[in-house]
């Protein structure tokens, strides 16, 4: 390319002025061309995308795993019926659970749900907030016995749960 203006020059089709403008116009463009696509590279993730494909196509395609799931979420939901707040306990610890086992079947490392879910942006699960809160309510139902757990916020946290594992493809 240089040489091509240099010949232009020598050819007298441009002014050494203006070929040194050009220049510096194309290397000023390349340059913040370049700021752009670094500035843009940390918020477009390809892993993300990679991982929530996977898990749709994994989800969609094992029929079995899609059943068992359902079956246990049915035993899961149904614990919500019983008025009895130990059975609310439960249904958050199972859905929980659930989760669990769903994220490390894809790949997310870590030795608790919480440090799975660290790994986990809006761009992956949408609801990535709400699954954290309704984590909490389960710890907070595994770390303090005293813990006073209502429907509603039971009823609230398995929605959670719910809509989550059905964007997934798994209910």
């Amino acid at each position: 390319m240089d040489s091509f203006f240099t010949g232009l020059v020598y050819m007298r089709f441009l002014s050494p002025t203006v070929y040194l403008v050009a220049k510096f116009l194309f290397i000023g463009f390349s340059v913040l061309a370049l700021a752009i696509i670094a500035l843009l590279i940390p918020r477009i993730s390809w892993t993300q995308f990679r991982i929530k494909d996977e898990f749709m196509a994994y989800s969609k395609f094992n029929t079995g795993v899609t059943q068992k799931i359902t079956k246990i979420w049915l035993k899961v939901a149904s614990r919500l019926n019983t008025n009895i707040e130990s059975e609310y306990k439960l249904a958050l610890i199972e859905a929980d659970d659930i989760l669990d086992k769903a994220l490390k079947t894809q790949g997310f490392q870590g030795e608790t749900v919480g440090d799975r879910l660290k790994q986990i942006t809006s761009d992956i699960i949408p609801n990535i907030d709400e699954i954290k809160e309704a984590h909490k309510v389960r710890n907070n139902i595994i770390h303090d016995p005293d813990y006073h757990l209502t429907y509603e916020i039971t009823r609230k946290s398995l929605d959670v749960y719910e809509n989550t594992l059905k964007g997934f493809g798994l209910l």
